[in-house]
């Protein structure tokens, strides 16, 4: 991927102070200056189910690219419900009784910048 094209769709967070911002500067730098390093990031499917404000039960299919450090067998599925809930909160949705109710991972998707 373009880093300007990268740049210009992240947010930076704890961004080093340079005059124009850090994004603007990685943004408008040349490709030839970034190391082609992969990312690779988890792609889950994750099966849920719950009720709506008006009683009826229902299953839904989400899916979750996580950070690479998120991808850990033995918690995943607390990671999971936590985005669950969070996804629930921002979307003011009527979710009564979300639950995880299964998931896979689909694989990994691998991004280079640069």
């Amino acid at each position: 991927m373009h880093p300007n094209q990268f740049f210009s769709h992240v947010t930076m967070l704890d961004e080093s102070f340079i005059p124009g911002g850090a994004q603007a500067l990685l943004a408008s730098t040349h490709p030839k200056n970034f190391l082609p390093v992969p990312v690779r990031l988890p792609v889950y499917r994750i099966k849920v189910r719950f009720q709506t404000g008006k009683g009826v039960c229902k299953t839904a299919e989400k899916y979750a690219v996580l950070p690479p450090a998120y991808d850990n067998p033995k918690c995943i599925d607390e990671w999971l419900s936590m985005f669950l809930e969070d996804y629930k909160n921002e979307n003011k949705r009527d979710m009564i009784g979300l639950e995880l109710d299964g998931f896979e991972k689909l694989g990994n998707a691998v991004l280079t910048i640069g």
